[in-house]
């Protein structure tokens, strides 16, 4: 495996050397892989790759939170579900190695005690159908990596949905913020692979009660996805619309 630096920063993309099916035919090539996070950023402004000074990391309080929940979905899963006094008593080993500021370690510990109940409640409310699993989701010539978790709301007729982690009040960020290219490809990569028809996400607040599930289209969410490809210099795997720019990211 070969790693190369974008503009001198600290951003390294890796280069896996492997055959792949790219949407109509077989093809063997260099493949860029790019975390999740990275891609939405990139997406954010397409300079971001050739300009790039670090890695783009989520909030502290995300990075325990997804460590716990990592850890939890699995248990879970296994239907071993542990108590609430055994989900904080594991919390400390969930931000332990992290590289955190003296300010963001004091976050997460004192927020510690909401953020464990909010995902135990998260895994009593809800059938964990996949824990926490590693995916890349091709891309032409570049992958999507990152990892999520698939669940169900028990005692409802509901639609499975994959989980994010978020932080604040989500429903009153809803109409402000701009569409979440991580949530998106998520769900292309579930919405292809797992077999799950009518998958949904289901975004949990970590640290306020509340959370809110989003529903994507098809068309118009591989498009945005395969768009933002190209401005990380790779083909369009989707097809795209004339009307797609005017909606991007809409919701059925």
């Amino acid at each position: 495996m070969a790693q190369r630096n974008i503009g001198g920063g600290a951003a390294t993309l890796h280069h896996y050397q492997y055959s792949d099916w790219d949407a109509s035919r077989r093809i063997t090539s260099s493949r860029t892989v790019v975390s999740e996070a990275d891609f939405h950023e990139f997406a954010q402004c397409g300079l971001r790759l050739y300009q790039a000074l670090a890695s783009y990391a989520e909030p502290a309080l995300i990075q325990a939170a997804s460590r716990l929940w990592k850890w939890l979905s699995t248990r879970s899963a296994d239907r071993q579900l542990p108590t609430l006094k055994e989900v904080r008593s594991y919390y400390p080993e969930a931000y332990k190695g992290l590289s955190l500021t003296r300010e963001e370690k004091r976050q997460v510990v004192v927020s510690g005690v909401r953020v464990c109940r909010r995902l135990y409640d998260l895994a009593v409310k809800h059938t964990v159908i996949q824990p926490v699993t590693c995916y890349q989701l091709p891309l032409a010539r570049a992958s999507v990596a990152g990892e999520y978790a698939i669940v169900r709301r028990i005692g409802q007729r509901a639609q499975p949905c994959i989980v994010r982690l978020q932080l604040g009040d989500i429903k009153k960020r809803e109409t402000e913020r701009q569409p979440d290219l991580i949530n998106m490809v998520r769900w292309v990569h579930a919405d292809r692979f797992s077999g799950l028809p009518g998958v949904k996400v289901l975004n949990w607040s970590v640290d306020l009660d509340c959370s809110w599930e989003e529903s994507y289209c098809r068309v118009p969410t591989e498009s945005m996805v395969g768009s933002v490809a190209l401005s990380i210099g790779e083909e369009r795997m989707f097809p795209t619309s004339g009307a797609f720019f005017a909606g991007m990211g809409s919701r059925c």
